[in-house]
């Protein structure tokens, strides 16, 4: 199909299955029955633009599926990422998620669009909400290092001012110890 979808069909309960290119399915639909618009036995599928037609050996007739608005945008959503126009794909993926919150291809779409301009961290908050977990890694890992890289001197200052804090601290401890041992006579709490 378009951008990189494919469809399969169940003969046995008279479903088409599309799925984009990674494998996420995108949308089930169709029945068995007799009734116009349903299946009894189909045997195969193939794209024409963005329709799917289905040849139904029992009925001997096929069947024409018209793709919906929703697909469109779906299908445009796909389009744009493949093309690599992300902050147009963006905005598809949001429009998929007004129609249906809870398509997770939207929301890892949308996390793939964040990604991709260095937002990490609300790429994963997408991930997250989709439970997916490998994407959440991945962008967890890239979000870790940005603020690695950008808080590492700041890290190695205050560990610097720390230690020198540290050794001045016990240096002068080391001086009332000494101190506080070598008086005779009664001493005070702080010499002790």
């Amino acid at each position: 199909g378009p951008n990189g979808m494919w469809s399969v069909l169940d003969s046995k309960r008279g479903k088409i299955y599309t799925y984009d290119n990674e494998g996420n399915m995108l949308f089930a639909f169709g029945d068995q029955g007799a009734q116009l618009g349903n299946l009894s036995a189909p045997t195969a599928i193939t794209y024409c633009g963005s329709d799917i037609y289905v040849l139904d050996s029992v009925l001997n007739s096929i069947t024409v599926f018209k793709r919906t608005d929703y697909g469109d945008v779906i299908d445009l959503a796909l389009e744009h990422n493949n093309n690599r126009e992300y902050s147009l794909g963006y905005e598809d993926w949001k429009e998929i998620l007004k129609r249906n919150v809870n398509f997770d291809a939207a929301y890892v779409g949308i996390g793939k669009n964040l990604y991709r301009q260095g937002k990490y961290e609300e790429a994963m908050d997408y991930y997250k909400d989709a439970h997916e977990q490998t994407n959440y890694s991945i962008a967890f890992k890239a979000w870790r290092k940005a603020a690695t890289e950008k808080y590492i001197i700041v890290v190695l200052i205050v560990i610097v001012v720390l230690v020198v804090l540290i050794s001045k601290f016990f240096g002068y401890i080391g001086k009332k110890n000494k101190a506080g041992i070598t008086k005779v006579g009664k001493r005070t709490l702080w010499e002790e």
